[in-house]
């Protein structure tokens, strides 16, 4: 039997290769695998063919060589095409290592992709040897992921570089056997490209089928709904859309969307913000949102809303039943702890769920609490009726009695006519969720804790008292025996509401549900099941389980959406990469930088519009003197223009006054 010597420069391509050889010539000849970094010493090249597969011969010094009157055969090599479709789907710009066993196999490699139009990708050879490299986190191999560097993160194996057909007909040639593996030699290769071909069509099958899903998808959407490629071209448009535009598909498809609507032109220039226009003849909110696909396309959706059905449909809504919105929607099971101390708070809250006696709920901010008053009320006999939350924290104190109690008319100027119940009679049959109690007015005390005791009302301007059939839940986030003892906070109000009391712990001492909140704060965002580890390494997420989370919950949530929209899955960040909000030494170091770069007047008018909201130069000036600051209307009236240049506050006109813009809400954040 005759030998086919496979010489090439490693050993697993010589093998992979080898492999390849035995399955098309079977049973006719023996295939051998000859590594050229092993040497060439002991073989016996008699009666045989040499196939070189990267011009290695030319490289063997002469003592140990083969013999002259060796055949051999240089062979023709081609990238696997089954197995590029992951580089197709890379992102244009994607910066790749390449990664070879030899210098010389991996330009080949580089160029033939390169060749077959991978040029949108950043190729980087790596070979062993090689002194000095890129230290990319994704690599290209074919077939040599065992040489891959330690820096990569992720690898893309196409496969070992296949024998050409070419070649393995000159091989059958000169071997002899052509007669024996000829017929089947050009059929292995059709039924190759055959499956090619068939999967591409598959591909374009179930891309047409997924377009025409959207189609429905869109058609079923009142808004008008525009899909426009990189280019800005119109490529699918839905049924109201139509009915805006009052123009055929033909006329609308294909072209530039600036073209179909030249008042786009604003709305193209900063995309994700809301515009009103003007179009086709009537007030329109246009909103956009991109399209990001996996081989890096990047298209934009346009949605259209017309005006005036927007206000009537916020009339509608105003003019739905207040009680309507009065539903508890979380349950126990919506919360998700592995902590002793929360799983021993929710077992305590269940126990007294079951009673209808009034549950005072302490615990910092952002720890949850309404959560957990609204599971209780839907762990109770009450679940049915409604769950009525009132914040003391956000009711001006001339409008809490008259929230709380009802008004009659006339009781006050402005007062609807036939008067208004309040939120314990909305409560009726239910729960009345009185949230920072804290916060609730000394004044104010001493009526909530008479009604608490007679489970009776009486209107603001009315003289009937009204029975309240309510189950008391109060949550703070203060020390109320504190403020007991300095007179704030009256004492029989704190024993009435105290009479079951819940302490939800901070999220600092229930370190081990960190990892397991941001899985499921991440999971809602993105709909789907995600591992934490594809966003942050075990350094981080040990460094947050340290984390002191002043914000708690809350604080957590913004971390999740970060995570979900800034870091790239499978590309974990580790600690100093994580945002401001929950890294101290960046925000410390990021708080000092922005104090020196911004000039301190600025500084100072920018604390005053975020505390007292639009002002007048004016009344800016007389707020500079009561704090000692030397502002005249005229420095004034410098730093607004400057702030307004910068993108952080919006000169009014007239008397509107000045004020922040959300950019300049946000730095003033990041100063304080």
């Amino acid at each position: 039997m005759k030998n086919l010597f496979v010489l090439s420069h490693g050993r697993q391509t010589a093998q992979n290769i080898s492999k390849d050889m035995a399955s098309i010539f079977n049973e006719y000849i023996q295939v051998k695998p000859i590594c050229v970094e092993d040497g060439l010493f002991d073989i016996d090249f008699s009666d045989g063919l040499v196939l070189d597969t990267g011009k290695w011969m030319e490289d063997l010094d002469g003592s140990s060589m083969i013999p002259e009157d060796t055949m051999s055969i240089r062979a023709r090599r081609l990238i696997d095409f089954n197995r590029l479709h992951e580089l197709m789907d890379l992102k244009p710009g994607s910066d790749v290592l390449l990664v070879n066993d030899h210098q010389k196999t991996a330009d080949i490699a580089i160029q033939q992709l390169m060749e077959l139009g991978l040029d949108h990708i950043n190729f980087y050879p790596f070979y062993p040897g090689i002194k000095s490299y890129r230290k990319l986190a994704l690599a290209v191999t074919p077939g040599e992921a065992h040489l891959v560097p330690d820096c990569v993160k992720k690898t893309i194996d196409i496969g070992t570089r296949r024998i050409d057909i070419t070649t393995i007909v000159e091989v059958s040639a000169a071997l002899g056997i052509m007669d024996k593996v000829g017929a089947t030699l050009s059929s292995g290769y059709v039924k190759d490209m055959f499956a090619l071909v068939q999967k591409h069509s598959k591909a374009a099958k179930n891309a047409s089928e997924m377009r025409d899903t959207f189609q429905v998808l869109a058609d079923h959407s009142s808004s008008g709904v525009v899909y426009v490629d990189e280019n800005k071209r119109i490529v699918l448009i839905n049924k109201a859309f139509y009915r805006m535009s009052g123009k055929l598909v033909e006329s609308i498809v294909g072209q530039e969307i600036n073209e179909v609507i030249p008042e786009v032109l604003d709305v193209l220039e900063a995309p994700h913000q809301k515009h009103i226009a003007k179009v086709f003849d009537r007030d329109c909110l246009i909103e956009t949102s991109d399209v990001k696909l996996k081989n890096g396309q990047v298209g934009l959706i346009f949605k259209f809303e017309d005006a005036d059905a927007i206000q009537k449909l916020e009339h509608e809504l105003r003019r739905k039943n207040r009680a309507s919105i009065h539903n508890a929607v979380y349950v126990f099971n919506d919360i998700h702890t592995e902590s002793k101390a929360m799983i021993d708070t929710v077992s305590m809250a269940k126990r007294v769920a079951k009673s209808d006696a009034t549950i005072l709920i302490e615990g910092e901010s952002g720890t949850g609490k309404e959560l957990l008053a609204q599971a209780i009320h839907n762990g109770s006999s009450r679940k049915g009726g409604p769950f009525v939350p009132v914040n003391f924290a956000a009711l001006p104190e001339t409008l809490i009695e008259s929230e709380l109690f009802g008004y009659e008319e006339g009781a006050f100027t402005g007062a609807r006519k036939g008067g208004a119940p309040g939120l314990f009679e909305a409560a009726h049959g239910g729960t009345l969720f009185l949230d920072e109690i804290g916060d609730a007015p000394l004044s104010f005390q001493t009526r909530l804790l008479r009604v608490l005791q007679e489970r009776q009302i009486r209107r603001v301007g009315g003289r009937n008292q009204i029975p309240v059939d309510v189950r008391i839940v109060a949550a703070t986030n203060k020390d109320l025996p504190k403020m007991v003892q300095s007179g704030s906070f009256r004492q029989d109000l704190y024993y009435r509401l105290c009479v079951l009391p819940i302490a939800v712990p901070p999220l600092r001492k229930r370190p081990e549900d960190i990892p397991l909140l941001l899985i499921k704060h991440m999971e809602m965002i993105q709909m789907k099941q995600i591992e934490l580890d594809d966003y942050l390494t075990n350094s981080a997420v040990g460094y947050l389980k340290t984390h002191d989370w002043p914000g708690n919950i809350r604080q957590l949530s913004n971390l999740a959406e970060y995570l979900t929209y800034v870091v790239e899955a499978g590309m974990p960040i580790d600690v100093d990469a994580l945002p401001a909000s929950v890294n101290e030494q960046k925000h410390v170091n990021q708080s000092n930088m922005l104090h020196l770069l911004l000039d301190t007047d600025l500084e100072n008018v920018l604390y005053i519009l975020d505390e007292f909201g639009a002002l007048g130069r004016r009344a800016i000036e007389q707020i500079a003197k009561e704090r000692s600051l030397t502002l005249t209307e005229a420095r004034i009236r410098a730093v607004l223009i400057d702030g307004e240049s910068k993108g952080l506050i919006d000169i009014g006109k007239g008397r509107s006054g000045s004020q922040l813009t959300q950019q300049g809400q946000d730095l003033v954040k990041l100063l304080q």
